[in-house]
C-alpha cells in the first residue's frame, strides 16, 4: 500500500511540475542546439523589443556554404505585441537550419 501511495504520490509531483511549464518551453528543451548557429538579439529599431535572433546551418566541416547562399525564411511568432517571446519558438529556428534553410 505504501508502495502505490509513494507512486501516486510522484505522478502528481511531475504532472504538476509539467503544468507549471509551457509546452514551449518543454518543447525548447528538447531542441538541440549543436545543429545551427545562432546569432541573438540583433537590435533592428529603438522600442526594447525590437530585436530578432538569426538562425543558420552550420555547415560541415569540409562542406562550404551554398554558392547561392542559404534560402531565408523570417519567422514571426504568435500572440500579441505586448506578449510572447522569441525564444520561446527556438525550435522553429533550430528545425529551418537543420535542414539548410
Amino acid at each position: 500500500m505504501l508502495r502505490w501511495a509513494s507512486i501516486i504520490i510522484a505522478v502528481i509531483a511531475c504532472v504538476a511540475g509539467l503544468a507549471a511549464c509551457s509546452v514551449l518551453g518543454i518543447v525548447d528543451s528538447l531542441t538541440p542546439t549543436d545543429t545551427y548557429i545562432a546569432t541573438e538579439n540583433l537590435v533592428y529599431g529603438p522600442e526594447p523589443r525590437e530585436m530578432l535572433d538569426i538562425y543558420q546551418p552550420r555547415p560541415a566541416d569540409a562542406a562550404p556554404p551554398p554558392r547561392d547562399g542559404y534560402p531565408v525564411v523570417v519567422f514571426f511568432y504568435g500572440g500579441t505585441w505586448r506578449s510572447g517571446e522569441r525564444r520561446e519558438y527556438r525550435f522553429i529556428g533550430e528545425a529551418l537550419a537543420a535542414r539548410g534553410i
